[in-house]
C-alpha cells in the first residue's frame, strides 16, 4: 500500500472487537509498501497547523475511474494502446466497442485484458505484457483526457476536513497518484491501495484491497463504506462485509448491478456527501456498529412503529456469465 507523501503514522485499531483482529489476521499476501497517512487536516490549513481530531467514522474506501474522476477516455486510448502495441485490435464499430469496454471498467486490469483476448490467447504472460502496455499508455493520456468530477474537490476537502479518513483502491497505483496530483487530490487521501498489494486471486471483485487498507490501517472490515460506480466496487465491499455506496454517474447504470444491492445508492455528488456526512457523524452506522446503512431518523421511526428491517441482503456471488456478443472480441489487427 502506498502512503501519502505527508508524514505517516499507524493509529490503533479501530472498529474493535474480534473483527478488528481479523482484518488484521487475514492479510493479503501482496506486499504492502509503507504506512498511510490517516491524520486529518482542515482544508487550507497551515503548514505545521495542528491536526484536526481524527473522526470516529468508518474508513472510506474510494474507487477512483468514474466515481472521482471521469477517466474513460483515458482508460480507453489507453487500451487501444496497448492492443495495437500487441497486434491486436477491439472489432467491430465503435458503439460495440464501447459496449465491450465501458463495463469491464472496475475490475482488475488483468481481468480486464483477460476477458478481452481470452478467446485468442490465453497465455498470462501476454495479459502481464498488455498490463504493463496500458499502464505506461495511461500514464501518458490521463494528464490530457481525465477530468475531475464536478463537486468532488470540495467534498473531499470537507470530508477530510471533518476527519475522515480516505483510500483510493485501484488498479494501477502510479497511475492513481498521477491523476489525484493532476488535480490537486493527493492531500484528500491517506493514501492508494493497489493491485501491487494483493495476490492476484484477490483483486476486485474479490475483497482483498478492502482488506489490504484495514489491515494497514487497524480497521475491522465491518467498519469500512466502499463508495463506487461499478458492480465490482459493490461485489468487492460486500465480499469483505463493508457498506457500499453506488454513484450513478460513473461508468455503469443500475442494470449493471444484475442483483448486487448496495446499501446505499445515490444520484448525485450532494445526496453522496449527505449520506458519507451521516457516515462520519455517526448518524448512520456500519456493519461492525451494528447498523444496517440507516440514518438516525430512519431508525428512530422504526423504533417508533415497533418493527426491525431484515439485516441488509448480500446476495449470494452471481455466476460470471459473458456476453458472447461482446466478449472476447479481440483479434489480429488487420
Amino acid at each position: 500500500m502506498r502512503r501519502s507523501r505527508r508524514s505517516a503514522r499507524r493509529p490503533g485499531k479501530r472498529g474493535g472487537g474480534a473483527e478488528g483482529g481479523a482484518a488484521g489476521s487475514e492479510t493479503a499476501t501482496g506486499t504492502l509498501t509503507g504506512t498511510l497517512d490517516p491524520t486529518p487536516t482542515a482544508a487550507g490549513d497551515a503548514p505545521g497547523a495542528p491536526a484536526a481530531a481524527p473522526g470516529a467514522g468508518p474508513l472510506l474506501v474510494w474507487g477512483l475511474d468514474g466515481t472521482v474522476v471521469d477517466s474513460y477516455p483515458a482508460i480507453r486510448a489507453a487500451v487501444h494502446t496497448a492492443l495495437g502495441a500487441h497486434g491486436l485490435q477491439l472489432a467491430g464499430p465503435s458503439w460495440a466497442t464501447e459496449a465491450i469496454l465501458r463495463p469491464l471498467v472496475g475490475l482488475s486490469l488483468d481481468r480486464i485484458f483477460g476477458r478481452l483476448v481470452y478467446h485468442h490467447d490465453p497465455d498470462p504472460g501476454l495479459i502481464d505484457s498488455l498490463v504493463a502496455a496500458y499502464r505506461e499508455a495511461f500514464r501518458a493520456a490521463a494528464p490530457r483526457l481525465a477530468r475531475l468530477q464536478p463537486g468532488m474537490a470540495a467534498l473531499l476537502a470537507r470530508l477530510r476536513a471533518r476527519g475522515a479518513v480516505s483510500v483510493v483502491a485501484c488498479s494501477d497505483g502510479p497511475g492513481a497518484e498521477l491523476v489525484l496530483e493532476c488535480f490537486a487530490l493527493a492531500d484528500r487521501f491517506a493514501g492508494v491501495v493497489s493491485d501491487n498489494d494483493v495476490a492476484r486471486p484477490r483483486r476486485k471483485p474479490d475483497p482483498g484491497l478492502v482488506v489490504s487498507a484495514c489491515a494497514t490501517l487497524g480497521y475491522a472490515p465491518g467498519n469500512v463504506v466502499v463508495i463506487g460506480d461499478s458492480v465490482f466496487d459493490v461485489e468487492m465491499g460486500q465480499a469483505a462485509g463493508a457498506d457500499t455506496v453506488w454513484v450513478a454517474w460513473g461508468n455503469q447504470s443500475r442494470g449493471d448491478l444484475v442483483g448486487r444491492t448496495p446499501t446505499c445508492a445515490v444520484e448525485n455528488v450532494d445526496d453522496l456527501g449527505a449520506v458519507l456526512d451521516e457516515y462520519v457523524a455517526g448518524e448512520r452506522r456500519t456493519a461492525a456498529r451494528g447498523g444496517t446503512g440507516h440514518s438516525a431518523a430512519v431508525r428512530a421511526e422504526i423504533v417508533r412503529r415497533g418493527h426491525h428491517p431484515p439485516a441488509a441482503r448480500r446476495p449470494a456471488a452471481r455466476p460470471r456469465r459473458h456476453r458472447q456478443w461482446a466478449l472476447g472480441r479481440c483479434g489480429p489487427r488487420r
